[in-house]
């Protein structure tokens, strides 16, 4: 008696146990079906952002701040496409390449699924980059890395390329290129034409050997066309100006005599404003802040002693025109968003995006002779093109970006960091490329290009029918920069080269870019109504492959290999369907 009791109430727990749990299998089945349906509908958003990208030429100019689409109904479903350039970490511009799509959807119930997207996008028409930016130096004259300087990729800047470090030179000298002592040039090769003298690279036998590679002609040292500005007048010359201990602030253009900045002060140039000074800029422990971008044009020379910060915001473009010297002792030129504690010569300087700040000198003015010395911990986050100048880094002096100038020199304790981020591939270190004629003769235009004014780029775009990139190619030419110009005047369309999708909505680094760019990719180029006989067409473009980690994604389950992928498929996916 007692064991039938036991099994009784054994089998009347199990029982009811059995029947309780059943009562909420309604609420799970629809969290289930919900959750699904979300992940879906979020999977379905980066389909639809990836196939506006395709189709809509002008989508550079459709989004707002980043946001492609708003409140847009997906089957009853919410949606919202936010874009955003990884390289610059804000919205797209006409220059974006690595674009982060990130697609959220919202079902009525409340429940919300993000789904994560890189996107690597390019224009149809050839494209050649002519500023000398894939160039970690580039000296006209020479380059020599001595003593125990440092040439090597920045550790926090862009994804790593496969093709190293590029050095280049217009001599034809013995000994023009030189790395000597215990000096360290990594993974780079050296881009020239013939040497008619003897050895032009010469380096020791504690150094790396350089990979030589020449080409039938010499890579040009354009000039920056000069500033649309008067240059000083000797009879009426702007009065000095003092500042120290406050914080100051310009509101539009302003013209000033020698200014000094020492004891504590800071100088604000708001609104992207430009500041002209007729002869000498000194900075000493003290801020000149351009927190909007903007332009800096000295007639004189600028001189940073320990404590100076002359520095630009993130997002915005800032120029720095000089006639005479720049002297970086103990300074900072760079990012307004790097402290003064994480300033450093040793190679990790936080990552900003230094083609957003460029240092040039001004043609036809100032001495023949005179050269640009960053030593003394000195530290300078930036492209500098000097065409006329020489540039030495030494004693602790440092570069983040890349160097164009006559003759550059990185001696006992200099170093030079580059920022990868500025090699597209596109430019005349890619040998062979789009700047080239041929396997090893660039195109004529390019090597007879002398000067990055308008004319002379239009003349480069419209005689090679390229889309031609040049100094600052993200503003307005009135700002001293060149604009992307293409040999059309409607902007090329665009072609979505890779869709690389992540389960995680954590916004990749750009260290993570070579990783993205090595994964399967899907690449989808049409979603016009199917062929009659159903078969994918060679414009579909998709190699079969995806990257979602989430084995219920869209693209896992709809994109299996090449023979599934119909544009009946793609426009199915577009409309939410399973």
């Amino acid at each position: 008696m007692v064991l039938i009791l036991v099994s009784v109430a054994t089998a009347t727990i199990v029982a009811t146990a059995y029947l309780a749990s059943r009562d909420n299998s309604a609420m799970i089945g629809e969290r289930v079906a919900t959750t699904s349906a979300s992940r879906w509908d979020a999977e379905s958003g980066l389909a639809l952002a990836t196939a506006i990208l395709q189709t809509q030429a002008d989508w550079r100019n459709l989004h707002a701040g980043g946001t492609l689409l708003d409140g847009f109904d997906l089957g009853g479903s919410t949606l919202r496409i936010d874009l955003l350039d990884l390289e610059r970490n804000a919205p797209p511009d006409d220059e974006t390449r690595w674009l982060r799509v990130t697609s959220t959807v919202s079902l009525p119930t409340g429940t919300a699924h993000t789904a994560v997207a890189v996107v690597d996008v390019e224009p149809l028409l050839p494209t050649v980059q002519v500023d000398l930016g894939d160039f970690a130096i580039f000296g006209a004259s020479g380059v020599r890395v001595r003593g125990d300087g440092i040439v090597a990729p920045w550790a926090a800047g862009g994804a790593p390329t496969g093709r190293g470090l590029a050095l280049g030179t217009r001599a034809t000298v013995a000994g023009a290129v030189q790395v000597t002592d215990t000096a360290v040039v990594t993974d780079a090769r050296l881009v020239h034409a013939a040497a008619t003298d003897g050895v032009l690279a010469l380096t020791s036998t504690d150094s790396p050997a350089l990979r030589l590679q020449r080409i039938s002609d010499a890579p040009p040292l354009p000039a920056v066309p000069a500033p649309p500005i008067a240059a000083p007048d000797p009879m009426s010359p702007a009065p000095p100006i003092t500042l120290s201990a406050m914080t100051h602030a310009l509101d539009g253009d302003f013209r000033s005599g020698p200014l000094t900045l020492f004891g504590k002060a800071v100088l604000q140039v708001r609104d992207g404003a430009t500041l002209i000074v007729e002869s000498d800029l000194v900075i000493s422990d003290a801020e000149l802040v351009f927190p909007r971008g903007g332009r800096l044009i000295v007639f004189g020379t600028i001189t940073l002693l320990p404590g100076a910060r002359l520095v630009g915001g993130t997002d915005r473009d800032l120029v720095i025109m000089v006639g005479d010297r720049v002297h970086v002792h103990g300074g900072y030129i760079g990012a307004a968003s790097v402290e003064a504690a994480d300033i450093s010569t040793a190679g990790d300087l936080p990552w900003s995006a230094s083609s957003r700040r460029l240092i040039t000198s001004i043609t036809g003015y100032g001495p023949a002779t005179a050269s640009w010395l960053i030593e003394a911990a000195g530290v300078v986050s930036a492209q500098i093109h000097a065409p006329t100048r020489d540039v030495r880094l030494v004693t602790g002096g440092t570069v983040y970006g890349r160097i164009a100038a006559q003759d550059v020199e990185v001696g006992a304790g200099g170093s030079l960091f580059y920022d990868r981020a500025l090699d597209r591939g596109i430019g005349p270190a890619a040998v062979g490329g789009a700047a080239y004629a041929s396997a090893s003769s660039l195109r004529p235009a390019v090597r007879e290009l002398t000067e990055y004014s308008i004319a002379a780029l239009d003349h480069l775009s419209s005689t090679e029918s390229l889309v031609v990139r040049a100094l600052g190619a993200r503003s307005n030419a009135a700002t001293l920069e060149v604009p992307t110009l293409s040999p059309f005047d409607v902007s090329p369309s665009p072609r979505v080269r890779r869709v690389t999708t992540h389960s995680t909505a954590a916004a990749p680094t750009m260290a993570d870019l070579a990783l993205l760019a090595s994964l399967p990719r899907v690449i989808i180029a049409d979603v016009a109504p199917a062929p009659d006989d159903g078969a994918p067409s060679e414009q579909d473009g998709c190699d079969g492959t995806s990257t979602s980690n989430d084995d219920g994604g869209l693209l896992q389950k709809t994109i299996r290999n090449a023979g599934d992928v119909t544009k009946t498929t793609l426009k199915t996916v577009l409309l939410g369907g399973p």
